[in-house]
């Protein structure tokens, strides 16, 4: 009976260009910059960053409203199930 699982060397992801590493270093910073700015705001606000490809890359809000989209997704999750 043939085996269905492949070899450890298949199933090992390609590696990586180093640029991949380059950039995410670079979100990193820049993500640990804004966390510094909207402290400095002083508010409860927070930034939700998405690629540029979508329509609304980033969206601003408050913790009032974390809570409610956090609501809306748990509500949408148990209505998938």
């Amino acid at each position: 009976m043939p085996n269905k699982i492949p070899a450890a060397g298949e199933a090992m992801p390609a590696p990586r260009p180093e640029i991949y590493y380059t950039n995410w270093k670079k979100a990193r910073q820049l993500g640990n910059e804004l966390s510094r700015v909207l402290d400095e705001i002083g508010d409860s606000e927070f930034a939700y960053i998405r690629p540029s490809r979508f329509q609304f890359p980033v969206v601003f809000g408050g913790v009032h409203t974390f809570h409610k989209i956090a609501a809306a997704r748990a509500r949408t999750e148990e209505a998938c199930q």
